[in-house]
């Protein structure tokens, strides 16, 4: 079943990416995360040494190099460096270019097999340091550079969070587009966690296709969303400034805001893994939003 649904995803020119870190990260609880993160990679090496699986475009974003579950990932893809030919190999939190080198250095050391490696702008040091991560352009595994508006919010401390509806958001994308782009990279949007607005999809994608030079990618959660970039087409009902005001709230009571996400979250988890998702609208609470909601409530009472 599984095999099908990375097929799917290919035959709309999109690659099927394997997540290790965010996917696996359950909130103050480092033992149960660790739990998580080796259960997955259990998964992940049934996948792949499935006789099923064979010429599937796939990719990995796996741990940070401080955490001990990177050596674990690194020692997952050394088990199929004979087999595996990885489409990418997503890097979260990428805070310089020096660490950007190490990474590369030790998927050669390792003879891990890879096409690009895609660094993901998603903290203060990563989105200050960006000139000099983007001044690496000789090396031919970096053409993309993705950003994560998740653990960016938790970093910056922002509560409510900046998401795609919110002209903050643009704000933030459009001047990191610019940099991204003068420096011949391309673009990887961050994760749209309205999984069934296919609407807000679609206007999102129209705001990337109209203020993006180069090609530009949209990190997908949905077999359906994966669909809508496919065929995406630029006729839309709704401009970009329309779809701001329908969506953006001005939160009045942001302790109560607070409160509906913790209790959001909690109550929508999904087994085995660090997200929530509504039911109904079917949206995403990530981790790093229940934990901005907690540290919110604890900063007020103060």
């Amino acid at each position: 079943m599984f095999i099908k649904y990375i097929t799917n995803i290919n035959k709309n020119n999109s690659v099927a990416v394997f997540d290790l870190e965010d996917a696996a990260f359950i909130p103050f609880n480092k033992k149960q995360t660790d739990t998580v993160k080796s259960n997955l990679r259990k998964e992940i090496t049934s996948i792949l040494s499935s006789s099923y699986f064979k010429k599937q475009s796939i990719g990995i974003r796996i741990n940070i190099l401080s955490n001990l579950n990177f050596l674990k990932d690194i020692n997952l893809l050394k088990k199929f460096k004979e087999k595996i030919y990885w489409d990418c190999i997503f890097l979260p939190k990428v805070q310089n270019k020096s660490q950007l080198i190490r990474y590369i250095k030790i998927f050669r050391e390792n003879d891990i097999q890879f096409k690009q490696v895609i660094p993901i702008i998603e903290c203060k040091k990563g989105m200050k340091n960006l000139s000099g991560i983007l001044s690496s352009t000789k090396d031919a595994v970096l053409k993309k550079i993705a950003f994560g508006h998740c653990d960016y919010n938790l970093d910056c401390k922002n509560f409510p969070y900046h998401h795609h509806n919110s002209k903050q958001y643009i704000d933030l994308i459009n001047p990191l587009i610019n940099l991204i782009e003068e420096n011949g990279f391309e673009f990887v949007n961050s994760p749209f966690l309205e999984l069934d607005n296919y609407e807000g999809f679609n206007i999102n994608l129209q705001y990337l296709k109209n203020i993006c030079k180069n090609k530009f990618s949209q990190v997908t959660l949905t077999l359906q969303q994966t669909r809508l970039c496919y065929e995406y087409n630029k006729s839309k009902s709704k401009t970009l400034a329309e779809h701001i005001k329908l969506k953006s709230k001005d939160i009045e009571d942001r302790k109560i805001f607070a409160e509906n996400i913790i209790s959001d979250y909690l109550s929508n988890l999904i087994p085995g893994r660090g997200f929530a998702m509504t039911k109904g609208e079917r949206e995403l609470i990530s981790p790093q939003e229940y934990i901005s909601a907690m540290s919110y409530l604890k900063d007020i009472k103060k």
